[in-house]
């Protein structure tokens, strides 16, 4: 990081730290979710606790963040087709917004406030949930891929058009 990226705070007993000097706000981080998904939330919470010093946090969202998407992409497979998406980034704002609303705003407007950290610019919030709905993308198209390999029952149960369509393929090339 070069200087203009950082900013040094006095710490336990006098001692100096450098930190990141750029943060997400709030409404930031929720339109990062409803743009890219939880992966997007994840990481922007993720930096706002290296911005504020905690890093045994960062780390910890980090992990749970990555780790956290296979059994999203995996539930959302598995939605019936009557249930609109809407629903599912309902809930996901949902959930966000009362974790970043209990962890992260006292210390996010503390930092808004005091002039010594800046907030990040909307392009790049923006910039980085689509980068964030790429990714999930592509974990979703290689989970499908895996469970269509490892698993062709559950598979046909998620995609029954697919396996029909493939299937009147196959008989019509062998005729």
């Amino acid at each position: 990081m070069s200087n203009q990226d950082t900013v040094e705070f006095d710490v336990d007993g006098g001692k100096k730290e450098r930190l990141p000097r750029k943060f997400y706000t709030v409404p930031q981080v929720l339109f990062g979710v409803f743009l890219g998904g939880p992966l997007a939330g994840f990481f922007m919470m993720r930096r706002n606790y290296a911005t504020m010093g905690d890093e045994d946090r960062a780390s910890a969202l980090g992990f749970w963040g990555i780790l956290s998407m296979f059994p999203f992409l995996f539930a959302i497979l598995l939605l019936p087709k009557e249930v609109p998406g809407a629903v599912v980034q309902g809930i996901m704002l949902v959930g966000f917004t009362g974790y970043i609303h209990n962890a992260q705003r006292d210390r996010i407007h503390a930092m808004e406030s005091s002039g010594t950290v800046q907030r990040f610019t909307h392009w790049r919030m923006v910039g980085m949930a689509l980068l964030s709905a790429v990714i999930t993308l592509a974990i979703g198209v290689v989970l499908i891929t895996v469970i269509e390999m490892a698993a062709p029952d559950l598979y046909a149960k998620m995609f029954p058009e697919a396996v029909i369509e493939a299937t009147e393929n196959t008989q019509v090339q062998a005729q």
